[in-house]
């Protein structure tokens, strides 16, 4: 689905009242800058956290966390009054809005160890969930290492907001995606935040969104078990309290044997904040190729028996395992779907029979 530029639609207003007598057009423009200016301001105010200044301290515990324009690294701010005033309304509490009131299935993608192709297996799966039919959306919270514009060919759009709160970026019409990078004003911006910003912008994510109905949400998380993953959980949780809907894990790890260690704290992480993982993707499990033989030479049996030993331990009823495929990268780098293989288009139904 294509989005409109701004331009386009101010010259398609432009359009409308030409036709139209001076009364209407004057009434229209009356209306049209009294809700440009209100909803520009409320723009404004959302999105000041994302600009760079160099008055704001770099100890700023953020705009959406308890401390807002009250810790003492606060003094000397110039958003210390905006912070304070606003800090009841950044807590999640009852009221607050809820963006995944309509999405029936959560599915947090995540692995111990970067590099293991956790972007390249979130993104797919969302690709093929919305190939099978499926309404997916596709989340990145990984603030500091954003992936999933750029391999979903959608790193130059823009994110707008509505009366129903921020429009995720389609990139078909059944599937969306979000991530900090569409607030990046280039792709060499480096956030440098502190744990409290993370926490605000992912609660963003999860409130301000406008999801709207979904089949899937899809949710890449950045490595390890952090602030980001604390955060996305918790908030999670109470804004899904009364609902029934499902959060599945998915795991991903490569043979070697430190990934399968921390794959292993990343299970643990799961079953502690409970996640149930339904799922343990083995990928570039080719990546052993001697080039001089040709033959593959495979990790020993005991990478093979520890994998084994976490699906038994976790109770993780599928492990899949993904080949190093050049085709695969490419897919990745050009932002397109890899549909030359089954592999993820199995993952897609397995996740549908659960």
């Amino acid at each position: 689905m294509k989005k409109e530029s701004k331009g386009g639609v101010w010259n398609d207003f432009l359009k409308f009242i030409s036709n139209h007598s001076t009364e209407i057009k004057i009434i229209a423009f009356i209306t049209a800058y009294h809700y440009l200016v209100k909803y520009s301001n409320k723009f404004s105010n959302t999105f000041s956290f994302f600009k760079r200044r160099d008055d704001i301290p770099e100890s700023c515990p953020g705009p959406g966390t308890e401390y807002a324009g009250l810790s003492k690294s606060c003094e000397g701010c110039p958003n210390k009054s905006t912070c304070s005033s606003n800090n009841s309304a950044n807590s999640l509490n009852s009221n607050t809005p809820n963006s995944l009131t309509n999405v029936n299935n959560i599915v947090v993608i995540a692995s111990g160890k970067g590099g293991v192709g956790k972007s390249t297996v979130a993104v797919q799966l969302a690709y093929s969930l919305e190939h099978l039919g499926k309404r997916v959306g596709l989340l990145d919270i990984d603030i500091t290492g954003p992936s999933v514009p750029a391999m979903t060919n959608t790193r130059h759009s823009e994110v707008f907001e509505s009366l129903l709160g921020w429009s995720p970026i389609y990139v078909t019409d059944r599937m969306c995606v979000m991530s900090i990078g569409y607030l990046m004003s280039n792709d060499e911006h480096c956030i440098s935040w502190r744990g409290a910003k993370k926490d605000a912008l992912i609660k963003k994510f999860l409130t301000s969104v406008n999801w709207g109905e979904l089949d899937y949400l899809v949710v890449d998380t950045p490595p390890g078990t952090s602030d980001e993953h604390i955060t996305f959980i918790n908030t999670v949780k109470m804004l899904r309290r009364a609902d029934n809907s499902s959060l599945m894990g998915v795991l991903v790890t490569t043979p070697q044997k430190r990934a399968i260690d921390d794959v292993k704290r990343s299970a643990k992480f799961c079953a502690d904040v409970g996640i149930e993982i339904v799922m343990l993707v083995e990928n570039m499990t080719n990546s052993f190729l001697d080039h001089n033989t040709d033959q593959t030479d495979a990790p020993d049996d005991m990478s093979a028996n520890e994998l084994k030993e976490l699906c038994e331990k976790y109770k993780i009823g599928k492990h899949v395992t993904v080949e190093s495929d050049p085709k695969i990268t490419q897919a990745g780098e050009l932002g397109q779907f890899f549909h030359h293989n089954s592999t993820f288009i199995n993952l897609a139904q397995t996740l549908l029979t659960l």
